[in-house]
């Protein structure tokens, strides 16, 4: 690249490159599609939880950061500041409305697998976001729903990435 967008510079990883006056710049979409599937769901406020620290979640921070949403994030490693699945506890998510799921577990054709998580605690408070699209409803989506939550899959993020990616292909 010869250009960072300041997303993709803070995020650390690229997804679409945009060439432009011979330059090749490249941005992150994924934070505009996240900020709109915020925007379906009526997010502006609230304290997140974010599980899995991978690209797709720094992507989601950087979404959190700027609507100014305080968030943790869940790790299957033990890391300085990061909650692990194994001490998880249903008062943790109590304590965040929103519930982001930034791993693979669950997309097709793993649909039977879900995060170690209490979900007996998700109520109508809650929102569950899955980035999977594949199923549809995951078996982290079905679990929170089945206690009330909103959910959402991560379609409409998906559909928000392909037109910003369009919208900096034509500038």
């Amino acid at each position: 690249m010869d250009e960072l967008s300041e997303e993709a510079a803070e995020i650390g990883a690229v997804n679409t490159i945009q060439i432009k006056e011979g330059k090749l710049i490249g941005h992150n979409t994924d934070v505009s599609g996240f900020e709109h599937t915020l925007d379906l769901l009526e997010v502006s406020n609230g304290k997140a939880l974010i599980f899995g620290i991978g690209g797709a979640s720094k992507a989601i921070q950087f979404a959190f950061k700027k609507k100014g949403i305080p968030f943790n994030l869940v790790s299957r490693s033990k890391k300085e500041g990061f909650l692990t699945y194994e001490k998880l506890t249903a008062e943790d998510i109590e304590a965040h409305s929103i519930l982001v799921n930034c791993t693979p577990v669950g997309i097709f054709p793993n649909i039977a697998d879900f995060l170690p998580i209490p979900y007996s605690a998700f109520t109508g408070n809650h929102i569950a976001i899955d980035l999977v699209y594949n199923p549809e409803t995951t078996q982290f989506l079905s679990k929170a729903e089945a206690q009330g939550a909103r959910i959402m899959n991560g379609l409409p993020m998906l559909h928000r990435q392909a037109q910003k990616a369009w919208e900096l292909w034509q500038a």
